[in-house]
């Protein structure tokens, strides 16, 4: 899910959020969110997608195009 948070915290940072909004608006600690970002431990589906939200985005599942 590497390239998920990666994606997601370019948009944070973009946005001017800060880890501490998104630990607020997640329930978590910052210290949390750091982890998170820095890949620092494998995070559950859950996890990611309450991070995305906390971000105003959202997962999407897409099928890939067949060759």
């Amino acid at each position: 899910m590497g390239k998920i948070i990666e994606q997601a915290r370019k948009i944070r940072m973009e946005s001017g959020i800060t880890q501490q909004d998104v630990a607020e608006r997640m329930g978590i600690a910052q210290t949390a969110v750091s982890r998170l970002e820095i890949g620092a431990h494998s995070p559950s589906l859950d996890m990611v997608e309450r991070y995305a939200e906390a971000l105003g985005c959202r997962l999407k599942i897409e099928k890939k195009e067949e060759k």
